[in-house]
């Protein structure tokens, strides 16, 4: 993808390498060269993010902070970057992507922000035009979008969330929304996450563990009550399900175990967990008559499809 995003704000023409950004007056100059290092602050009131960022021989991407005396800084992107992402999610009106762990494993969001859900450190009503970096994450490998907020999973295991947590579905250690990303309590180290509407659920050591909004049983712990640290997924004997590959998550939850058969939980008002039953379940039980099964999907429309081993 390519984030060519030009000026934002009340910007003159350039001249001789020089531009005048917002209405303060402030300055950046970039010389012709591409390599990094290359930007040169014309006043100390401008601050440029990232001066390193790697060049792709025609822009790099910086965010310019202009602060004036007593006043809130204003931030303008004030040259495009092109950024390859390796992938990209949604949520409600807002959307995040995430570039190769060679290119730093890095966040982008853009869109709604109304509960911090961008990572930039505030949460506002107005929505943002241009991706920026969710602040201060690096070295993610996973990526997840839930209703309004985010979860990232970094190559050594460890879990960062930020936006809404009404539910608890942060996993953070209370219900109160986070602007930046934060650590999911507990010292979780996963190797497979999912991010539901107002829940959110990882693979640890090949077991389940969910966290966040419970009313269906969607976190699999036999209870309903909301949990804003992670649980564990049990079966209906109370042990813990185990041997576990991967999960979706959302009001009902799927995991796929080592041995092709998925196991399901949560709500089941239109038969999405895949039983004759269709009570709400808050333990996993296995979804009878499907085997061989490499990966599950589910929707946040009650739904959920499986792709079989070989195709």
């Amino acid at each position: 993808a390519m984030l060519d995003g030009g000026t934002t704000g009340t910007a003159s023409s350039p001249v001789d390498g020089r531009r005048t950004i917002g209405s303060i007056s402030q300055q950046w100059f970039r010389s012709a060269s591409t390599t990094n290092g290359s930007f040169s602050l014309i006043s100390t009131a401008l601050s440029v993010e990232d001066t390193n960022a790697p060049g792709d021989g025609t822009h790099r991407w910086y965010k310019a902070i202009l602060t004036a005396s007593g006043a809130t800084p204003l931030e303008f992107v004030a040259e495009g970057w092109r950024v390859a992402f390796v992938a990209v999610d949604g949520g409600d009106f807002f959307s995040c992507a995430l570039t190769a762990l060679s290119d730093g494993g890095r966040v982008w969001c853009w869109g709604a922000n109304d509960s911090g859900q961008l990572g930039r450190g505030f949460a506002t009503s107005e929505e943002a035009f241009l991706p920026a970096r969710v602040s201060g994450l690096t070295d993610v490998v996973e990526l997840s979008v839930g209703g309004s907020h985010v979860c990232a999973r970094k190559s050594a295991g460890a879990v960062h969330c930020w936006g809404a947590n009404v539910g608890g579905q942060l996993g953070v250690g209370d219900f109160s929304q986070r602007t930046t990303a934060t650590t999911v309590a507990g010292g979780l180290v996963a190797s497979s996450l999912s991010a539901g509407r107002n829940e959110t659920c990882a693979v640890a050591n090949a077991q389940v563990k969910c966290w966040g909004a419970n009313g269906a049983g969607q976190l699999g712990n036999n209870t309903t009550a909301n949990s804003h640290t992670p649980v564990t997924v049990v079966k209906a004997n109370g042990v813990a399900l185990d041997s576990i590959v991967s999960v979706g998550a959302d009001a009902h939850s799927c995991a796929v175990a080592s041995d092709g058969k998925v196991w399901c939980w949560g709500r089941n008002s239109s038969g999405a967990l895949g039983s004759e039953q269709s009570s709400d379940r808050p333990y996993a039980q296995e979804v009878p008559n499907l085997t061989g099964v490499a990966e599950v999907v589910v929707g946040a429309s009650d739904n959920t499809c499986s792709r079989l081993q070989g195709g």
